[in-house]
């Protein structure tokens, strides 16, 4: 967390705001991952049925067990992202107000 106490007041707000933008784009990420995992889970029977696939045709677990997985990789980095709280703000009150901040919406002004 930055100390802006010498800061001047603009600059005070303009580190608040990028702070609480920070946090917006933290827990829309952590939302993503867990929606991401939750469809994975949800189709994890295509690693175990053979779907179209002929009965004597084993490139389906090859094929839906490498899809699974490279999404799976895919998503890995956002776990460190989702989990940085450096520069996100602390108090409750901050976290909800950057919280409210629409993902649509690129510019805030406190």
């Amino acid at each position: 967390m930055i100390d802006t106490s010498t800061f001047s007041a603009e600059a005070r707000v303009y580190v608040n705001r990028l702070q609480a933008i920070i946090e917006r784009d933290r827990t829309e990420v952590a939302r993503a991952l867990v929606t991401t995992r939750k469809a994975i889970v949800l189709h994890e029977w295509l690693r175990l049925g053979r779907g179209s696939y002929e009965y004597d045709d084993d490139r389906w677990r090859d094929e839906f067990g490498a899809a699974l997985n490279d999404i799976e990789a895919a998503i890995a980095p956002l776990k460190a992202i989702a989990a940085n709280l450096s520069d996100s703000p602390l108090s409750a009150d901050d976290i909800a107000r950057a919280r409210a901040i629409p993902m649509s919406q690129p510019d805030i002004d406190f």
